[in-house]
C-alpha cells in the first residue's frame, strides 16, 4: 500500500505540471489536394495528397505549367 501511495504522490510533483506556454495550434490546416499516379508494373494508382502550395510547387519544378493542369483537369470530368 505503500508503494501505490508513494508513486501516486511521486507523479505530482510541483514544476512537473504542463503549462499553457506551448505555442497555440494553427487556426485552421490547409486543405489536401489528392491526385492519383500511375506506378508503372501495378493496375492500383497510388493516391498522393498535398497542399495546394505543395502541389504548385511539385508542378514548377517539373515543368507543368498550373494553366495546362487546369485545362487537363477539365478534361477529367
Amino acid at each position: 500500500m505503500f508503494y501505490i501511495a508513494f508513486a501516486a504522490l511521486a507523479l505530482v510533483v510541483p514544476g512537473q505540471t504542463q503549462t499553457s506556454d506551448a505555442a497555440p495550434p494553427p487556426a485552421h490546416k490547409e486543405k489536401k489536394i489528392c491526385r492519383r499516379d500511375e506506378v508503372t508494373g501495378s493496375i492500383m494508382p497510388k493516391r498522393i495528397c498535398r497542399t495546394a502550395e505543395e502541389w504548385r510547387q511539385i508542378d514548377k519544378t517539373s515543368g507543368v505549367d498550373e494553366n495546362q493542369m487546369n485545362h487537363l483537369r477539365g478534361q477529367m470530368h
